[in-house]
């Protein structure tokens, strides 16, 4: 959900490169949309849902934060305890 992805500005522990690719002020939040992928030819694109202003990157290279307790790990299409 977009609403628990992070941005940071450095490497660390759950956090991928990626691309911000578009910002949309919505008002209450901020809707920026992330490139993931450094291949042309393989590329996604995912949301954050940012809801303070001073958490808003500037275009360019960030890494997005997976935090644990928001996470789940699925295989064959059941939850992984």
């Amino acid at each position: 959900r977009p609403e628990y992805l992070e941005l940071a500005s450095a490497p660390g522990a759950n956090r991928i490169p990626v691309r911000v690719a578009a910002i949309q002020d919505q008002g209450i939040h901020t809707m920026v949309r992330l490139e993931v992928g450094a291949s042309s030819e393989v590329r996604s694109f995912a949301w954050a849902k940012l809801r303070t202003a001073s958490a808003v990157p500037a275009p360019g290279s960030a890494f997005a934060c997976l935090p644990p307790t928001r996470c789940a790990l699925y295989a064959g299409e059941r939850r992984v305890p």
